[in-house]
């Protein structure tokens, strides 16, 4: 049976220490035990990469005081050892999250993904 999850992540600003509900909640979905996956430690990699980027650009953007902190925060709900498959739009997700404007990154006090990036990272 599939079952899909919805992680919420939260971010805290640097300065002012507001929590932030992340929109782009579809990161990272639940994938069954059956059926395929990619090689792990490829996709645990991958994930481990989008979080890198994801706080290196939010950290660029002033939504959070530095990339260790960030790291520390999403890793609290990204299960990025769990991984077990990235879907094919992972490469746009990333050129896109590159691409993203401030802006349109932290929009509303929240960290707003690029589509590309929504369900990009199956986890078991």
């Amino acid at each position: 049976m599939h079952v899909e999850d919805e992680l919420a992540m939260t971010a805290r600003r640097g300065a002012g220490g507001l929590v932030r509900s992340v929109v782009a909640i579809a990161l990272i979905v639940s994938a069954s035990s059956c059926g395929g996956g990619s090689s792990g430690s490829d996709d645990v990699q991958k994930c481990k990469d989008l979080s890198q980027l994801k706080c290196e650009r939010v950290v660029e953007c002033g939504g959070m005081p530095s990339v260790p902190t960030c790291l520390a925060d999403i890793q609290k709900s990204e299960y990025c050892d769990h991984a077990v498959a990235v879907t094919s739009s992972y490469d746009a997700c990333l050129q896109d999250l590159r691409a993203i404007s401030c802006t349109e990154l932290l929009a509303s006090g929240a960290w707003n993904l690029p589509l590309t990036c929504m369900g990009v990272i199956l986890v078991q």
